[in-house]
Order: C-alpha cells, then sequence, then structure tokens
C-alpha cells in the first residue's frame, strides 16, 4: 500500500495528511535470503575500497603536480562512493 495524502483544511490554509500503512509481514526465509544476498556485495565492496586507496594516494601527488585531481581518478572514486552508499542502503 503506497502512503495517500489528503488535504485537511483549517481557517483557510490546507494542511497535508499522511496515512501510511503497516508492513507487511515477511517470512524468516526472505530475510534470511537477503543476509546472504549481502555477502557478495560485501566482498565486492571491500576490494573496491582497497582499489581505492592507491588512487587516493596517487591522486593526491597527481593533485599537488597539477592542481586539480585527474579525471579518472575522480570517476572511479565517486563510483566506489555510490556503490558504497547503494551497499549501506540495502544493508
Amino acid at each position: 500500500m503506497l502512503p495517500t495524502a489528503t488535504p485537511a483544511t483549517t481557517g483557510g490554509a490546507v494542511l497535508p495528511e499522511l496515512e501510511i500503512g503497516f508492513p507487511v509481514t515477511q517470512r524468516r526465509l526472505t530475510v534470511l535470503g537477503r543476509i546472504v544476498l549481502r555477502i557478495p556485495q560485501f566482498i565486492i565492496l571491500y576490494a573496491l575500497l582497497l582499489a581505492a586507496v592507491p588512487v587516493i594516494i596517487i591522486g593526491w601527488f597527481a593533485a599537488l603536480a597539477l592542481g586539480r585531481l585527474p579525471q579518472w581518478a575522480v570517476e572511479f572514486l565517486t563510483g566506489v562512493l555510490a556503490y558504497y552508499i547503494r551497499v549501506g542502503a540495502y544493508f
């Protein structure tokens, strides 16, 4: 069930109302399945974080020499950060 909003009026002002239904009960097996699906994501995330350390160090020295972070380092680190956020949200 999706949340629905219905306006309520009080003295000419419209106040929003939000109704949220109770979540559907979940089976324990589906919860266990989601926990198992997290394991490969954490392995991949760990490998990406290990790869990000040398990129950060090389990027730092490149930023000292060039005055900016190289584009390849920006793309890699933003990708790692986005994946980190997705895995954290899934967790």
